[in-house]
């Protein structure tokens, strides 16, 4: 679906830059990690694994999403965040904040 949407927004930029007789848009880049999801999708469903090994994809998948999310966190520029989204970063502290309030409150009441 995110190749599909994408392909349809580049469309659309070049027809708007050809009517508009501006400079073409730069190509979007492709989205190749979805290519790997689909695979496993794919062997997922058709190729029966172990447990021992399905356990071991498992710990590797949580190995690499770390990896993944580290590399996020440490390209993020938090000084432009709050020069330039400062008010909204607050808003979601602040509602996070809540959300994590209310959920533990919940979570004593009924558990």
């Amino acid at each position: 679906m995110a190749l599909i949407v994408g392909y349809w927004y580049q469309h659309r930029l070049v027809k708007e830059s050809e009517e508009d007789h501006t400079a073409a848009p730069k190509k979007l880049p492709i989205p190749w990690f979805l290519g790997g999801f689909i695979l496993t999708s794919i062997l997922g469903t058709f190729l029966p694994f172990s447990a021992a090994a399905l356990d071991v994809l498992v710990q590797a998948a949580y190995i690499f999403l770390g990896m993944a999310m580290a590399a996020l966190g440490l390209s993020v520029n938090f000084k432009v965040i709050f020069k330039r989204g400062g008010a909204v970063f607050g808003a979601a502290v602040i509602s996070s904040t809540c959300l994590l309030v209310f959920m533990i409150i919940m979570s004593k009441l009924f558990f």
